[in-house]
């Protein structure tokens, strides 16, 4: 049988060594449309080579795009994660390096911190097949295999037209090493890419990486979306997820039924940047805003939300009864009102902290068409502090009647203020059950514009209580009466010694003017 590449059939002679020992079938030169045509082969046994093979039909193309995944020099420069890759929040990931430039080359799990390389690493195999071996389960033993990738041989097929796979019935493939799939998405390639050509690529392609027993992937809406599996060896050691969506939209429709369930050591949120409002799109080099507008809206049959419990505060264990925890739980550091510090920048163990910054804060709840029925607030604590500082305060309430009840012990109410008013129309009652201590400092006045009356079955009552007040304005009256008696008396008296002090003072002056004359 021939071993001419262009042949239909071709294999390797017997005297090859086994390295170069394959079977080919290949179809040169067959139309893929009206003025261009392509070749398509099947080659089993030792992969081709362009140095040797160079006349096979389809292998120029077939090459170009397997150095995509495969291309020796390329893969051997990789030796971490995606370069700059972090998890969102502004905090790095744990792989420092380079990394993949495009994320098309080698393996995911090539360089994954992992078994040998991770200490404490129990969930990995501590095993991997080099040239077929056990070998110890390394990155660098996972490269060394990946670098094989087209030289090591077995299968290759290729076509520069169309292929279609069909089965009626069932397909089963286990594949024992690794998995990758790169949809271009009929991009064009282009001779002798650069990488900031294959980065652009890379962008817009649907990458699929199964290695190493994990799942990840890439693809360019958001643009780009890639998620990949690492090793975290904090946390007793545990797989991570990391996902960056760079830029681009998600927007996500459900109906029927979601539950969230969530068990970790912690669980954080970054919306926004810390820093600025607006930056830079690494893609084109636009502007592009950072901080969000965030709305949100829900509409139900009910809500019910729920923070720590009365078995279980937040930050209690089961190690101690509530009540004991209660005790000794508050151990942060205090706000400082006089000073306007705002206290911890991040909550202790058993804290439930709140901070809100804006230009405004405006809150609604119902409306004068529908308003709510019922709004209730109850609070048990210890201690309860409240401070507000404002240029002004404004607080209405517009009710059918109010009650306000305080017990305490103790009630210490301070008004520091230029001037102070209080206006109240209509019937106002006051009781006091206890010894009372009114002082004044400064000007007052009292003016009572109304009479009280009453009617019903406390009739009696109130004109009796009318003429226990009558009474005692009129002994009031008396009294005023003679302190302003009293008043007149002593002005009279000071009437009387200016009078002494005026004739005083011309006797004074008589004698002078006799003293001159004389």
């Amino acid at each position: 049988m021939s071993n001419d590449p262009n042949n239909f059939v071709s294999e390797s002679s017997t005297s090859e060594a086994n390295s170069d020992v394959f079977f080919e079938v290949a179809v040169p030169n067959f139309a893929t449309s009206t003025s261009t045509s392509g070749g398509s082969f099947v080659r089993l046994g030792a992969f081709p080579d362009l140095t040797t093979d160079a006349s096979l039909a389809g292998l120029s193309n077939s090459m170009a795009l397997a150095n995509l995944v495969g291309d020796v020099v390329a893969t051997a420069k990789i030796d971490s994660v995606p370069g700059g890759f972090t998890d969102g929040s502004g905090l790095g990931s744990p792989y420092a390096g380079t990394g993949d430039p495009n994320y098309l080359l080698g393996f995911a799990d090539d360089t994954r911190l992992r078994a040998a390389d991770a200490p404490g690493d129990t969930l990995s195999n501590p095993d991997t097949l080099l040239a077929g071996a056990s070998v110890t389960n390394s990155a660098a033993n996972r490269q060394k295999e990946t670098l094989t990738l087209l030289t090591k041989g077995g299968w290759w097929d290729h076509s520069d037209g169309n292929r279609v796979t069909t089965t009626s019935g069932d397909k089963i493939e286990v594949i024992q090493g690794n998995y990758k799939l790169v949809v271009l998405g009929r991009q064009p390639l282009v001779p002798d890419p650069g990488p900031s050509a294959l980065a652009k690529l890379a962008e817009n392609a649907f990458i699929t990486d199964v290695s190493g027993g994990h799942f990840q992937e890439q693809y360019p809406s958001p643009t780009p979306c890639i998620k990949t599996i690492e090793y975290s060896q904090d946390d007793d050691g545990e797989w991570t997820l990391y996902q960056d969506n760079g830029k681009g939209n998600l927007i996500t429709k459900l109906s029927g039924r979601t539950v969230d369930l969530f068990e970790g050591s912690k669980r954080e949120a970054y919306v926004g940047n810390a820093t600025a409002s607006t930056g830079t799109d690494p893609s084109n080099g636009t502007k592009m805003t950072l901080d969000p507008v965030i709305i949100a809206k829900t509409w139900a049959r009910s809500t019910y939300a729920q923070t720590g419990s009365e078995d279980k505060p937040v930050g209690a264990t089961g190690s101690v009864s509530t009540a004991d925890w209660l005790a000794s739980a508050f151990t942060a550091q205090q706000v400082d009102v006089v000073a306007g510090v705002a206290g911890n920048t991040s909550a202790e163990s058993g804290d439930v902290v709140t901070k809100t910054w804006a230009s405004r804060i405006l809150n609604y709840t119902g409306s004068s068409a529908t308003p709510v029925h019922k709004v209730y607030s109850e609070t048990y604590a210890l201690d309860v502090e409240s401070f507000t500082f404002a240029t002004s305060v404004i607080s209405s309430t517009f009710a059918g009647s109010v009650f306000n009840t305080t017990t305490a012990a103790s009630i210490v109410n301070t008004n520091i203020a230029a001037n102070s008013m209080e206006l109240l129309t209509g019937y106002k009652e006051s009781l006091t059950i206890a010894g009372k201590l009114d002082i004044n400092i400064g000007a007052s006045m009292v003016v009572n514009a109304t009479e009280v009356t009453e009617t019903g079955p406390y009739k009696a009552a109130a004109y009796a209580t009318q003429d226990s007040i009558v009474g005692l304005k009129n002994s009031l009256r008396q009294t005023a009466t003679t302190c302003a008696i009293e008043m007149m008396m002593l002005a009279l008296r000071a009437t009387e010694a200016s009078d002494e002090y005026t004739n005083i003072s011309l006797s004074f002056s008589a004698l002078a003017t006799s003293i001159n004359l004389g």
